[in-house]
């Protein structure tokens, strides 16, 4: 399997667990803002139901699973951009080779 690839999916199935763990495994400073987008969810849900009810921990987890498959998207997509944008340093070169007619016989 490609190494590009890989690397891809590793990054996608991180967001997906942790948001923004995919853009910090790739080393994107995009991490920064899905964590505090985490840790806000996180804050608001706890202060929005103070109890420990089925509804409130289902729509918790409902969010908290809403924001990792973003996130995973938004990892592939700027993994594939970063991939498409690569600056690609490869050298082409024509070699001709002419024959020499030096020896002639006439």
């Amino acid at each position: 399997m490609n190494s590009d690839i890989t690397n891809k999916w590793t990054a996608y199935l991180l967001s997906f667990v942790v948001p923004g763990a995919g853009h910090l495994w790739l080393g994107n400073w995009f991490c920064l803002v899905w964590f505090s987008m985490a840790a806000f969810i996180l804050v608001a849900l706890k202060n929005l139901f103070p109890s420990q009810s089925l509804y409130s921990m289902t729509f918790s987890l409902f969010s908290f699973l809403a924001l990792g498959l973003l996130s995973a998207i938004h990892t592939r997509r700027s993994f594939e951009f970063k991939e498409k944008n690569a600056i690609h340093s490869e050298v082409s070169s024509k070699i001709i080779c002419r024959p020499l007619n030096t020896n002639k016989v006439d």
